[in-house]
Formats: structure tokens, sequence, C-alpha cells
């Protein structure tokens, strides 16, 4: 799963677990993605929705934000929308921002936090060197950073995500009643180039600082030998 998607989706499932309500997963993606809407639920998101169409293969962000938009509005009544910031295959960082648009509602983005306090929601917004108190009366959409809850997202054996036997529901372009002329194409990659590292990748895996330093730490020390 994109890592700022599931900073969203377990906040998301926090608010549930501590308001009440339920956690409905979109995906606008091909048959391949039925894996990470499994992880959804075994995180334990209440119901998930694949969004598949041929006609939205390769679009723009204004044109998948206008599939969002159908499906939000077939979708069940709403208190908060939410987005990871961006997505790891195109980085655009627009979804939301017009989402919100285009629906009429108040948008909350770079979000570090987030809670409820009578019917709004209250957030926390990274600028710079400054932390920014934001609220909004819910509907709202919220667009999360990955500093949201870096502790907190936890991955789910493969075993336990084959075993989710919730339901996945599959809309498509007839369902949410749009047509090909209704969306673009305007912008197409003509190339992908690799950038070659320089320099050897590692990832650190951790639950806190302190483990976290010990284990850089530790990497120093190897690489001084």
């Amino acid at each position: 799963m994109n890592y700022p998607d599931k900073c969203a989706l377990v906040e998301a499932i926090k608010l549930v677990r501590y308001y009440g309500g339920e956690v409905n997963v979109f995906s606008i993606a091909n048959e391949k993605a039925i894996d990470v809407l499994k992880e959804a639920l075994a995180l334990g998101a209440n119901s998930a929705v694949l969004i598949s169409d041929p006609i939205f293969e390769d679009l723009d962000t204004l044109s998948k934000a206008k599939v969002a938009i159908a499906a939000i509005r077939k979708s069940k009544a709403y208190d908060v929308i939410m987005f990871g910031d961006v997505s790891v295959d195109s980085m655009n960082g627009q979804m939301g921002i017009i989402v919100a648009d285009k629906l009429g509602l108040p948008h909350i983005s770079n979000v570090v936090r987030l809670w409820n306090e009578d019917s709004k929601i209250v957030c926390e917004k990274r600028v710079e060197d400054k932390i920014l108190i934001c609220e909004a009366r819910v509907p709202v959409v919220v667009v999360v950073t990955i500093d949201l809850n870096p502790f907190e997202l936890y991955n789910i054996a493969y075993e336990e995500i084959e075993k989710v036997n919730k339901p996945i529901l599959k809309w498509d372009a007839k369902f949410l009643g749009i047509k090909p002329e209704e969306l673009s194409k305007k912008i197409k990659i003509s190339s992908i180039n690799k950038i070659e590292q320089q320099r050897e990748r590692k990832i650190i895996y951790f639950n806190d600082y302190n483990e976290l330093s010990e284990k850089i730490l530790e990497i120093f020390e190897k690489s001084a030998k």
C-alpha cells in the first residue's frame, strides 16, 4: 500500500475507534489493487471498493478526481474524506484539494495530528517551522503527511490478508455514470528514466527514536571499519 495512504487509513481507523462510525476505502486502479484493498480491510477498514474501468487507465489528476467525486457521491454519508498527501507513482499531491473544491468542502492539508471536537475536526498543520491549529465543521477533506503516525503503522502478514472475507465491491464507469468524453489524458508520460543510486540505500525499521538512533550508529560504525 502507498505509504502516505496507509497513514491516512490508520488515522481514519483511530478516529472511528474513538468516536464511532465506519471507514470506507476506495482505490481507482486495476485488478492488481485487490491485494491492497484486502490489506486495508485487514488493518480495520469496514468496506472497500475497487473503482476500475478501461477508461480510467492513465488519467490525469483532474480526471481521477472526477472519478473519486462520482464514487464519493455514490457512497454512504461521510464526515471526513481523507487522503495521503502524495501517491508514490505520480507525486502530484493535488487530489485532495481538487476533490474538496469540486464538492464545496473545507480542506486542511499537511496534517500531522487530528481529532474530533463537537462535530468539528481539529488538526495540527505543519507549515515550515510552525504548527498551525486548524478546525472545520464536518464534512471536511483532510490530507495527512507521513509524519502523522510513523510508529503506529504496522504490516499485516500475507496469511492474515488472505484470511479477509469481507466483500470488495467493484464499481465501473457505467455504475458511476461517467462517460469517456468527460475524462481527459492531458498529461502523457513520454519516458521513465531510472535514477542510479551512487550509494547503497538502507531501510531502517524501528519502534521509537532510541531504537532508530542505535541502528543509525550501528550502520556508521560498520561503514567506518
